[in-house]
């Protein structure tokens, strides 16, 4: 699998601005990406915040199954 050109810290920063309302064309330019780019790692985080929900959500499961069995 080849390497990411960016960091993870650089993702996360480069999408927080998008939340902060700055818009995505100058963001784009900012952070000198393609849109392309910017979708794959927008993606890529969306898949990522969805399987630490799912995380948490079965260990809030197994919380309870203990506190029950106790």
């Amino acid at each position: 699998m080849r390497k990411s050109k960016f960091s993870e810290t650089q993702i996360f920063t480069s999408l927080h601005g998008a939340c902060a309302g700055t818009t995505i064309a100058d963001l784009l330019r900012k952070h000198r990406i393609s849109h392309a780019t910017y979708s794959t790692l927008e993606a890529k985080v969306r898949r990522r915040l969805a399987r630490a929900a799912a995380i948490e959500v079965a260990g809030e499961g197994h919380r309870a199954l203990y506190a029950e069995l106790r």
